[in-house]
C-alpha cells in the first residue's frame, strides 16, 4: 500500500479538490491476493483440527471467557446450532479465497465474510483485527460499482440538504 497511489481516488485530498482519477490496480490486486491467502491459510490450518471436523470449534471459541464480549448463549444453545455455525464459518472462509474471484458470486461472498467478521466482533473481544478485516473487504468491490454507490450517496445527500434547507426557511 505504501508504494501504491492510495490517495488518487476517494481520499480526502481528492474530495477537497473535487476530482477523482483512475489508476493502475496492481496494488489493489496485491492486497486482494494477500487477503485471499489469509483465508486460504486459515482454512488450511483449521481443517486438521478435530473440533473443526466434528463441528464443535465454535462452542469452545464462544465459551472462552477472557475473550467474550456479549453472550449469545441462546443462539448457540443446541449442538446442531453450533455445528451449523462452525461449518458455515468454514464455508464462508473457503468461499473468500476461491469464489470471491468470480463476479457472479463476489458480493454474496463479501456479504458472508462481512457477517462472519461482524459476528466475531460482537461475540469476541479482538481490539482491531475485525475492523481491519471488515475494511479490507472493500478491496474486492468493483470500481464501477463503487462509482455508482458514491454517486448515489452524493445524490441522496444533496436531496437531504435541499429538504433540510426548505424546512429551515
Amino acid at each position: 500500500l505504501m508504494f501504491c497511489p492510495a490517495g488518487a481516488a476517494y481520499s480526502v485530498d481528492c474530495w477537497l479538490k473535487g476530482e477523482t482519477k483512475l489508476v493502475s490496480p496492481w496494488g489493489q490486486r496485491l492486497l486482494q491476493l494477500q487477503l485471499a491467502y489469509l483465508y486460504l491459510d486459515t482454512v488450511y490450518l483449521k481443517l486438521p483440527g478435530e473440533a473443526w471436523q466434528n463441528g464443535t470449534a465454535l462452542y469452545y471459541a464462544l465459551n472462552y471467557l477472557e475473550l467474550r464480549r456479549f453472550d449469545f448463549k441462546y443462539l448457540f444453545y443446541y449442538l446442531w446450532q453450533i455445528k451449523i455455525a462452525t461449518y458455515s464459518i468454514m464455508i464462508a472462509e473457503t468461499a473468500m479465497f476461491s469464489l470471491v474471484w468470480f463476479r457472479k458470486f463476489r458480493y454474496w461472498v463479501l456479504g458472508a465474510a462481512f457477517l462472519l467478521h461482524f459476528g466475531i466482533n460482537l461475540s469476541m473481544q479482538f481490539p482491531i483485527f475485525q475492523y481491519v478485516m471488515l475494511t479490507s473487504l472493500i478491496n474486492f468491490v468493483y470500481p464501477e460499482d463503487m462509482e455508482r454507490l458514491v454517486k448515489s450517496l452524493g445524490l441522496k445527500m444533496a436531496k437531504l440538504q435541499r429538504t433540510l434547507r426548505k424546512k429551515t426557511t
